[in-house]
């Protein structure tokens, strides 16, 4: 069962992401198919901007898998900024992003090492039980 879910297309007419907060795992799942775009990560950051049931110390789980992504450099340098801002509010952050596709998994890390705030941990993995088993750790 979920709190919310918000369904919406990328800009490419084949994309698509779903978010959807799982109350049994308390996690956010942004679930991508085909192509992650800029409109996806800007959804995630209104979604986060004006959620008030999400829990204090929120956990986010990106399901990528082998898509791609349209985005380039200086688009992760603004989600960087734009993500602080909508993560913010929260006690604590743990981000895992999964996906197999090379260029998608080296654009993953490059935000990782971006994203240094106190409050948020980010990680990237090509191992979707290794990304959930991360988030769940106590």
């Amino acid at each position: 069962m979920t709190l919310s879910a918000v369904r919406g297309r990328g800009l490419n007419a084949g994309s698509m992401v779903s978010i959807e907060f799982d109350e049994e795992t308390n996690i956010l799942q942004m679930n991508y198919s085909i192509t992650i775009e800029k409109a996806d990560i800007e959804r995630l950051i209104q979604y986060l901007d004006n959620s008030t049931n999400l829990p204090d110390d929120l956990k986010i789980y990106h399901r990528a898998g082998e898509l791609y992504s349209t985005m380039k450099m200086k688009d992760l340098m603004r989600f960087s900024k734009e993500m602080k801002r909508g993560t913010g509010k929260f006690n604590s952050v743990r981000a895992a992003v999964y996906t197999t596709n090379t260029i998608a998994l080296t654009l993953s890390r490059m935000y990782e090492k971006l994203n240094v705030e106190a409050n948020t941990k980010f990680k990237t993995f090509n191992s979707d039980r290794a990304a959930i088993s991360w988030l769940l750790e106590i």
